[in-house]
């Protein structure tokens, strides 16, 4: 921890495999393969892959909980999330065609208040109700309702929705078996809800500043961050990625170039694109292991800072950080507050919500 104070204290300025070719476009948005960033990269900038790094990041501790299937074919559940959304089981009287039940509460989806349905299959397995590989038939249905922030939910609605949905279905011919359908059970996770997204602090951000008000040339921002171990991506940004699978980016990187506000490899290598500030951040409760990740920002900053002699800010969400020790304690607090809703950083029932 020693070492880690003494780099924060210079850095707050106490011292000077084959794929499809095919593009999705989506408004100004354009979904490509990673193996075509990449080549896009190195035809504008050639030699950024073979940068010789001047930091080694270390990986975060794995957690089993968060790591995806090792066998990406093997059949798998795809289950209601139980702290993200409100779900009900439905038994059947008799297996039931997927298809024809989808269709009859489809055209009853606003009444039921807009669940999203799963099933359970006479082998097993839950997944959706409808997608590209439904089942031909199951045995129970089960209702989920999204709590998140961004579907606006109604405890209230919700509830009458269920109400209508299970006597929708114990009317229907074949039937099913009555359910249980508690309102203190949603509200209880509804308040779980509303506590876990109100959480703060949320992200961890470090600015660093030219030094003079000026600009750094594009080409060695671009080199420095390859170096640092963070590659050019996503949204046209800098990345991290986790090398343990458990997440897909552990810190993310945006450039100021004072109009865009992101990076392309051909302005760069033109000398058209030249940066003021760099932003690092990362996300406290969609990381896994957020004490490392933060660890690590400590690492690439200072590593940053040494490279070109700047000055950095640091912010827990907007509010402005004086110290390190305030950094770690700000992570400490989220996510001791999230342990105590039984939840787990990174966890996908928590990266559904936040």
């Amino acid at each position: 921890m020693a070492t880690i104070v003494n780099w924060w204290k210079r850095l707050f300025g106490q011292y000077p495999a084959e794929v499809q070719s095919q593009k999705i476009q989506i408004g100004d948005l354009e979904l490509i393969p990673s193996s075509q960033t990449v080549a896009r990269a190195e035809t504008a900038l050639p030699g950024t892959e073979n940068l010789e790094p001047i930091i080694r990041l270390a990986p975060p501790p794995v957690d089993s909980d968060l790591v995806g299937l090792s066998d990406p074919d093997a059949m798998q559940d795809y289950t209601p999330s139980p702290v993200a959304e409100w779900s009900l089981t439905f038994e059947a009287n008799q297996r039931f065609d997927c298809a024809e039940l989808a269709q009859i509460l489809h055209a009853r989806h606003d009444e039921f208040s807009r669940p999203m349905h799963h099933v359970r299959t006479p082998e097993g397995q839950i997944t959706y109700l409808s997608s590209s590989d439904t089942p031909p038939h199951g045995i129970a249905l089960i209702p989920a309702w999204s709590l998140g922030e961004w579907a606006n939910p109604d405890k209230e609605k919700i509830f009458v929705g269920a109400q209508a949905l299970a006597k929708a279905l114990t009317e229907l011919p074949d039937g099913f078996q009555a359910t249980d359908i508690s309102f203190d059970l949603l509200e209880k996770q509804v308040d779980q809800v509303s506590q876990l997204t109100a959480i703060k602090p949320r992200t961890v951000i470090v600015v660093a500043h030219h030094p003079e008000g000026g600009f750094w040339k594009g080409r060695e921002i671009w080199a420095l961050l390859h170096q640092l171990g963070l590659k050019w991506g996503d949204m046209d940004c800098f990345q991290w990625a986790d090398p343990t699978n458990q997440t897909d980016y552990l810190i993310w990187v945006e450039v100021d170039d004072g109009d865009l506000g992101y990076a392309l490899p051909e302005r760069i290598a033109a000398g058209e694109q030249n940066f003021r500030a760099i932003k690092f951040s990362f996300d406290i409760l969609r990381s896994p292991a957020p004490e490392h990740v933060l660890s690590q920002l400590v690492v690439i900053t200072a590593a940053y800072q040494k490279a070109l002699s700047c000055n950095l800010k640091a912010f827990l969400d907007d509010d402005p950080v004086a110290s390190p020790e305030e950094l770690r304690q700000g992570v400490e607090s989220a996510v001791q507050h999230l342990k105590s809703l039984g939840l787990k950083p990174g966890s996908d029932d928590v990266c559904r919500l936040v």
